[in-house]
């Protein structure tokens, strides 16, 4: 199904989608259009960020629930933060957003999931968390297996700390926002494939080179840690 969406998107918006990641102590997932890649990364800071604009799309800040003292919120995510240009939005894509960062911390840490962040959800956001628990199985998970002191449990939501076994789903509750989906975690292995494909295009980007066999991108970690400070200064729309 993704596959379909990234297509119909492509094709509304003319969007060549790539994804880059910057990972420290948390994950920044930037979703941005490739076609319009900065054609070099020597420019003064209010030049990148202007160059910047018509390729950024969206982006999420994504920390592990249990790093952040959360509980071990069946191994999710919190998303500390969400983001689009507001040219963006109303298309489809801040969902699929989503879903791929989905697909990308479960296939690069063990199975793990994401979850609406602990301590508040904008209005948008909730929109797009509605919509993913409304989606198929096939697509995206919200029930989770587990095995605990011998017994088998399917577990659909995000306990409060000691309420009942198993530990595994024990979680900082969202008590601002009371909606059933808000207290879920949500996987979306299906689309692992695609979450590849989308950061091999954009990392071949970083990587190319002039007609003369020099880099376009002289330092690839620096042109990313400025992608990130242009994306924080960019998207004021909170997704």
């Amino acid at each position: 199904m993704i596959r379909v969406i990234i297509k119909e998107q492509v094709e509304n918006n003319n969007l060549d989608y790539g994804i880059i990641i910057d990972k420290g102590n948390d994950i920044k997932f930037i979703l941005v259009d490739l076609s319009q890649f900065p054609k070099t990364d020597s420019y003064s800071a209010k030049e990148f960020l202007e160059s910047s604009k018509p390729f950024l799309i969206g982006s999420l800040e994504l920390q592990k629930g249990s790093s952040a003292n959360m509980g071990p919120c069946l191994d999710a995510y919190n998303v500390n933060g969400s983001s689009i240009q507001q040219k963006y939005e109303g298309k489809g894509i801040g969902k699929m957003m989503y879903k791929l960062a989905m697909a990308y911390v479960y296939n690069t840490d063990g199975g793990a999931s994401m979850m609406p962040d602990r301590r508040s959800v904008s209005d948008s956001a909730k929109r797009v968390w509605s919509s993913l628990e409304r989606e198929p199985e096939s697509e995206v998970q919200t029930g989770f297996q587990v095995k605990y002191k011998g017994k088998n449990y399917k577990l659909t939501k995000l306990d409060g700390y000691e309420e009942t076994p198993p530990i595994i789903d024990d979680c900082e509750i969202n008590k601002i926002d009371s909606e059933n989906f808000i207290n879920k975690a949500y996987r979306s292995p299906k689309l692992i494939k695609q979450v590849e494909y989308l950061i091999s295009k954009a990392d071949d980007k970083l990587n190319q080179r002039d007609a003369k066999g020099k880099p376009i991108i002289t330092n690839k970690e620096d042109f990313i840690k400025q992608l990130v400070k242009a994306a924080n200064t960019l998207f004021a729309r909170r997704l």
